[in-house]
């Protein structure tokens, strides 16, 4: 009653601020009141509202209704059978009105007021005009990581186009219905994304404009476990471009593209490869594109492509020049300096050149698998692995952020291998585990939510959240059903890291003669797990400590070769990396003269790689120590010494939060 006592101007205003919803900020007013066709103005009318307490001004610049219920009442003065109409006029003014920066600043409201009218637009050409206002926002939206509201405001624009605009606006058509199929994907809605896919396709007449369908048509089926379709699709567009891949690749061919690549590296210091040109071939960039997709589905199966993928792309880098695909690739070029050549440094030069050019390009859409890359699988052989803990878990989080669900997902699944090798507590790692865990499931990343088992059901056992600490059966997963489904579909990294996991924990608790039975079984773990630190160093770790443990117990003979090369993997690594890897050889140096019956330079070695693992601060391998020195004094009768390394291994097993080690000790 207390608005209809109000002036018939002062009311249309109201219905115009309402028409915007709780708050309309000023400057769309002022747009409005632009109109020379207007003989009132709306924003001295809505003063008077404020005057009323009707409506106040909000951080100066806006106008809000004093209350929510007077904002409905102000609505419900618009007839319901005028509101589409009413919607419609404000979008169409607004259209009109506005400059073109007032149209970018205000665009999502402005598509809003035209979608809510929409049904009421019967020209044509004033419905192309709302569908390219519509892609705008939906691109503006998606950029900002808004993904309902992109989809909300592509799909209002799909609804805009007829079938003929797929001759007469040709580009428009393709932006919308691209658009749509990877804000669908990174959604998670595969379904929906099909239907859109096989229309683009449907209306495709070149490469040219197949390439972006096919894009997310790719990583949709990496998402979905179908990696050798994915592989094989990303060929078959890659030999269209001009990049064609051997149908067998073998190892001779492998060789022979590392060695061109590293030959041609040779002659270019990481100076020259920072400030090289921009590539400017259009096929060749699209040509990147794909490389780069090709590497993402053959790090877990086919091995041999993705090293010959990855000489591709450093070669049209230094041929062609640089672009944003470049940073991805050389970052994975250091992966095979690191995991194929044992260049450490060479791959770390090479990590930090992919770093230099994700800045040269603020190439953040590159942003999760370039950190993932560098701080997963390189900078470990060198840099303390606690620094790439923070480092991965902003990839996850920077990809979720941009869109690149999948890479988010990875950068996850690598930080809580990575933390857990570093000694992070437990308690705080498991629940970041099991939030990430639901996020891959919501986005439909079930591979890499299945590949994160391992190390979630090790964590578990380690907490004493299960029956057997030596077998990965409980909350997440039983081993046993998990290596079947991954011997049926062939998913050897996910065996690797099954094994890795079972072997780790069956050396922790005791069972020596089941953990070497195991790394047997994992004997290619460097190759299914290429240039992965975390794993493949802690392989040859606990492996040659059970070899130790065993040949104590038995022949040395048997177990000579095993130790030896666990030893000598070690000591190369110490010298890359002596933070990670120093007290790892100085336990193995203790437990291999224990072995020889040097029981002082034993004690002596055992005291080292504590100290150096508290130093460096892995608790988890400072209480695996100080365990193992307890034992070996516990053996040659020293018990009163055995029982104070026994309380503070406890000790240590406890700030980690391992209490089913605890509990044994």
């Amino acid at each position: 009653s207390k608005l209809l006592r109000l002036a018939p101007e002062v009311l249309k205003a109201l219905k115009v601020a309402a028409a915007f919803g709780a708050i309309c900020h000023e400057d769309m007013i002022r747009i409005l009141d632009k109109d020379p066709a207007s003989l009132w103005s709306i924003s001295a009318a809505l003063d008077i509202a404020v005057s009323e307490g009707l409506m106040s001004k909000v951080e100066g610049s806006s106008y809000g209704f004093s209350h929510d219920q007077i904002q409905s009442a102000a609505y419900q003065l618009i007839d319901e059978p005028d509101r589409t109409a009413f919607h419609l006029h404000i979008g169409q003014s607004l259209r009109r009105l506005s400059s073109r920066n007032e149209l970018e600043n205000y665009l999502f409201v402005v598509a809003d007021q035209l979608h809510r009218g929409a049904d009421l637009i019967t020209d044509h050409s004033e419905k192309v005009d709302v569908a390219g206002i519509s892609l705008l926002a939906g691109k503006k939206a998606y950029a900002m990581s808004a993904f309902l509201p992109s989809l909300s405001f592509v799909k209002s624009g799909i609804a805009m186009v007829s079938d003929d605009d797929w001759d007469t606006n040709r580009e428009l058509c393709f932006g919308l219905f691209n658009l749509c199929i990877e804000v669908e994907y990174t959604s998670g809605d595969f379904d929906a994304m099909k239907k859109h896919l096989e229309h683009v396709f449907g209306r495709a007449r070149t490469l040219e404009e197949r390439l972006p369908a096919y894009f997310v048509l790719i990583e949709s089926l990496g998402a979905q476990l179908l990696t050798d379709e994915a592989i094989s699709t990303a060929c078959k567009v890659l030999a269209q471009l001009g990049e064609e891949f051997p149908s067998d690749l073998t190892e001779a061919t492998v060789k022979h593209e590392i060695m061109t690549t590293h030959a041609l590296l040779s002659r270019q210091s990481i100076d020259d490869l920072i400030r090289m040109k921009e590539m400017q071939n259009t096929t060749k960039r699209d040509a990147m594109k794909f490389l780069n997709l090709l590497i993402c589905y053959t790090y877990l199966g086919k091995k041999n492509y993705l090293a010959v993928a990855v000489c591709r792309m450093v070669q049209l880098s230094l041929s062609h020049g640089v672009c944003r695909e470049s940073a991805y690739g050389f970052a994975v070029y250091g992966t095979i300096q690191c995991g194929l050549l044992g260049d450490y440094a060479g791959g770390y030069r090479h990590g930090k050149l992919a770093m230099s050019l994700l800045d040269r390009f603020n190439a953040r859409d590159f942003y999760a698998r370039v950190y993932l890359t560098v701080y997963g699988f390189v900078n470990n052989w060198v840099e303390p692995i606690q620094s790439a803990v923070p480092q991965l878990k902003e990839a996850a989080d920077v990809g979720l952020s941009t869109g690149d669900t999948e890479f988010a997902m990875v950068s996850a699944q690598n930080y809580h291998i990575v933390a857990l090798a570093s000694g992070k507590v437990l308690g705080s790692l498991i629940d970041e585990m099991q939030m990430y865990s639901k996020l891959m499931v919501e986005l439909n990343q079930n591979f890499i939510n299945t590949m994160n088992m391992p190390v979630r059901q090790a964590t578990l056992n380690l907490m004493g959240k299960c029956a057997d600490p030596t077998k990965l059966v409980g909350e997440e997963m039983d081993e046993e059903n998990l290596l079947k489904n991954a011997e049926d579909g062939d998913q050897s990294t996910l065996m690797s890291l099954i094994c890795f996991y079972r072997m780790w924990l069956e050396y922790l608790f005791g069972e020596y003669n089941r953990a070497a039975e195991t790394a047997k079984k994992n004997r290619d773990v460097a190759k299914h797990n290429l240039s992965r630190f975390a794993i493949v160093c802690n392989y040859a770790f606990y492996s040659g400590l059970a070899a130790l443990a065993l040949a104590r117990k038995g022949s040395q003979e048997e177990w000579r070769d095993t130790i030896d090369n666990a030893m000598s993997q070690m000591e190369t690594w110490a010298l890359s990396s002596e933070w990670n890897c120093q007290h790892k050889l100085e336990l193995m140096k203790a437990e291999y003269f224990y072995l020889n019956g040097d029981f002082v330079a034993a004690a002596k070695g055992y005291e080292v790689a504590v100290q150096l693992a508290s130093k460096h601060r892995f608790i988890h391998e400072e209480a695996l120590a100080l365990e193992r020195s307890a034992i070996f004094h516990t053996e040659t009768g020293d018990q009163e010494t055995a029982s104070k390394l026994f309380l503070k291994a406890c000790n240590c097993y406890n700030q980690w939060g391992a209490c089913s080690k605890t509990a044994q000790v």
